[in-house]
């Protein structure tokens, strides 16, 4: 997984670094197929802004979010992606007429990897 972190009008340091990549492992083991994370940090005055781009080998999914706290900023749009990560799972199970269970937010990473994507 590659994850690329940009910034215009703020300097990212270790903690925020850390923050990012712990956040993302955590998607990795719900979408094991990531293979590309771009994420640009923007300061405009107060406000911090995040965009992430996450790219699997059959789609890419898209979060913005805008706060007054940057690792709320991240924290918010990394959920987007999580939420929407899900959606599709949840999409693809039913399409292969599998149960979907919309009160487990996780799926164990074995059932990931015996699903088959087109």
């Amino acid at each position: 997984m590659n994850i690329n972190i940009t910034s215009h009008n703020i300097e990212i340091t270790d903690s925020i670094t850390e923050h990012i990549n712990s956040k993302f492992k955590k998607l990795n083991s719900l979408h094991p197929l990531i293979s590309n994370i771009k994420t640009i940090i923007r300061q405009d005055g107060k406000e911090f802004k995040t965009e992430i781009s996450v790219s699997s080998n059959n789609a890419t999914i898209s979060a913005h979010s805008s706060t007054d706290d940057l690792y709320q900023a991240i924290t918010k749009a990394i959920n987007k992606i999580k939420s929407e990560l899900q959606t599709q799972k949840n999409h693809l199970k039913k399409s292969r007429g599998d149960k979907v269970d919309t009160n487990d937010e996780t799926i164990a990473h074995e059932k990931v990897q015996e699903m088959t994507l087109n």
